[in-house]
């Protein structure tokens, strides 16, 4: 691991998803390769349909390392860890210890009460995307949780794009198949993230409101600091935001991954040759985007952290990310990449209830 560059604590993040399972059949699916310094790599993508035609995308990737971790808590809840090598992973495993790695379990299995359950292990992620792709399919009903990984990148034109990642720590076969269908389906596609808030202000679009507001928010990685926008739809919400928080505050927030496909129409360049008006199904047509946005639907105000981050602290740890860039760059002469409670503020994002917790 690289030499920390500065002290600020992370500010970390996790996702939840339930559905469809797509893309094994496509060819990036499952990559196994060698690295430019000869090291074994694995990487599985896939979708997950969580409703009809939104689909979010996790990415796993792993290559052998040194040693392999195991824990296991005491009677006080204390975690004792073990380390093994990496080639002793399976026969030596200590036992009473958990791997520290993706559980899981893509397979069933009968259990005690003759009912089939998973088949779930733990596996580095390495050995995870090995066992993905032998045994993910397309149709399948899966739950996958994880962390979000925030990044960012220089592409040849100069311009800063911004990246988020899912990254699953479990996928896991659901107990029943899903049916988006079915009147007791609701969608899961879920995260929880604390940010370093920077300000809150309304959306616009052609210089007129939308109703929503959009947050900007940093966030503090292991070696990287990066920007992050949230968007709210509630107004109230907003409002608590913009009056409960000072600049450089953390919090932690919860809320929903939305897909959102755009669907615009456009006048056909095509001449017309028809006699009275022109037949308007035949001289537009329909062009499909889509992007992702993390919607917060609440906040918890007892996690807010005013004393961890500043923006000279920020602004000093940006300073040694992009100093280490730079050096690096120089050196090699290439570019570098880059549940709810009471004190919530909006609704869980791991619940059905709807309440206003502040009613």
């Amino acid at each position: 691991m690289a030499n920390k560059l500065f002290e600020l604590p992370q500010t970390k993040g996790t996702f939840q998803i339930r559905g469809i399972v797509s893309g094994v059949k496509k060819d990036n699916f499952y990559t196994e390769k060698k690295t430019k310094t000869g090291k074994d790599f694995r990487m599985v993508n896939f979708g997950v349909e969580y409703e009809d035609k939104k689909t979010i995308y996790p990415s796993l990737n792993g290559m052998p390392r040194d040693k392999v971790y195991f824990s296991k808590k005491d009677e006080d809840g204390k975690a004792d860890v073990k380390a093994v090598a990496w080639k002793d992973r399976i026969k030596n495993a200590p036992e009473g210890y958990r791997m520290i790695g993706v559980l899981t379990g893509l397979k069933k299995v009968p259990g005690d009460n003759g009912k089939l359950k998973n088949d779930n292990h733990y596996r580095t992620e390495y050995d995870a995307c090995e066992y993905i792709n032998e045994n993910l399919n397309d149709g399948d009903s899966v739950f996958v949780k994880g962390n979000l990984e925030f990044g960012s990148y220089t592409n040849k034109d100069g311009e800063v794009s911004r990246t988020t990642k899912f990254v699953p720590t479990q996928v896991s076969l659901c107990q029943k198949d899903i049916d988006f269908d079915a009147e007791d389906y609701a969608p899961a596609h879920d995260f929880t993230q604390t940010i370093v808030f920077v300000g809150i202000d309304q959306e616009r679009e052609n210089d007129k409101p939308t109703g929503r507001f959009v947050v900007d928010a940093k966030i503090v990685n292991y070696n990287s600091i990066e920007s992050a926008e949230f968007i709210i739809e509630d107004a109230k919400l907003a409002k608590q935001m913009r009056s409960g928080l000072k600049p450089y505050n953390a919090i932690q927030v919860y809320g929903h991954i939305n897909v959102v496909n755009n669907v615009e129409e456009v006048e056909s360049e095509e001449d017309d040759d028809c006699w009275g008006t022109s037949n308007t199904m035949e001289n537009k047509r329909v062009n499909g985007s889509t992007h992702r946005e993390l919607v917060i639907t609440g906040a918890k105000p007892s996690t807010i952290d005013k004393d961890s981050y500043s923006e000279k602290a920020i602004n000093d740890a940006i300073k040694k990310v992009n100093a280490s860039k730079q050096a690096e760059q120089n050196f090699s002469g290439k570019a570098t990449a880059s549940a709810g409670t009471d004190d919530d503020w909006g609704a869980s994002a791991f619940d059905d209830d709807d309440s206003d917790p502040w009613d």
